[in-house]
């Protein structure tokens, strides 16, 4: 199983079985420390994933993504990384478990109400997935053209990014 990390968190594996390991994450913050309340970006309880009628490829995942977190996804090839960031970026749903993110439970929810929260979520493939006859520019701006962001805005939006 792939192995969530977070930069100054406590974090520690659990083996259920014999090849089979889920992480629980707890991040210890100046804002905890105080008596504040940390926000949950990401929440994932119980959660499983299969492919088909094979075996889950991920067992158990039970973890928090703390707002303004810094983490790390590691693990051996075949881990499981890769579908758990396709949970994570809603391209999958699980099979089992609880998901909820930016506070809403999206484990059953409707196809129609993804796209508002993918667009919230930015992804940075390895391969960039970038348009070949696009400049950058036009490659950053395509996704604020598609969402009907108007042009005066998009330029600036973009220039932010781009130099």
């Amino acid at each position: 199983m792939p192995f969530v990390r977070q930069h100054d968190a406590n974090c520690y594996p659990h083996r259920e079985s014999i090849g089979k390991a889920m992480s629980t994450c707890e991040r210890i913050s100046r804002a905890q420390e105080r008596g504040g309340t940390l926000t949950a970006l990401v929440e994932f309880d119980s959660v499983g994933l299969r492919y088909g009628t094979g075996g889950e490829v991920l067992r158990d995942l039970d973890f928090r993504l703390a707002l303004g977190g810094f983490y790390f996804l590691t693990g051996p090839s075949g881990a499981g990384k890769t579908s758990l960031l396709k949970l994570l970026y809603l391209a999958q749903r699980p099979t089992r478990g609880r998901v909820r993110i930016f506070g809403e439970e999206l484990t059953e929810a409707p196809r129609e109400r993804l796209p508002d929260f993918r667009r919230r979520i930015g992804v940075v493939f390895q391969d960039f997935r970038l348009v070949r006859h696009l400049s950058a520019f036009d490659n950053v701006a395509l996704p604020l053209r598609i969402a009907g962001v108007p042009d005066a805005e998009v330029e600036g939006l973009v220039r932010e990014m781009v130099p």
